[in-house]
């Protein structure tokens, strides 16, 4: 049973070595585009901070315009019910 949790322990330290080399060769050819990585991973942030507070103004903007279509659509329909009634006209006027 000890051979077998030694070899796993191998195993695993193998792993963990092949993961550092990684790494390593990672940090080595991200060096020299450190600052493209600072801006795209400031740009980041920003954006995520935005897409906290669109939802928020996109709410906003799609009620005021249905407000205005309400607004620019109710006021014709009053005026035509107002003289549809004037007019005795009106649907709930007729016997």
């Amino acid at each position: 049973m000890s051979r077998i949790e030694s070899s796993r322990g191998n195993e695993l330290s193998d792993l963990l070595d092949e993961a550092e080399v990684l790494l390593e060769g990672a940090e080595h050819a991200a060096r020299p585009h450190w600052p493209v990585l600072l801006i795209e991973g400031i740009a980041l942030i920003l954006l995520g901070v935005l897409a906290l507070f669109i939802p928020p103004l996109i709410t906003f903007g799609i009620a005021s315009s249905l407000g205005w279509v309400f607004l620019f659509g109710g006021k014709p329909r009053c005026w035509h019910t107002s003289g549809c009634i004037r007019r005795r006209d009106f649907a709930g006027d007729r016997s």
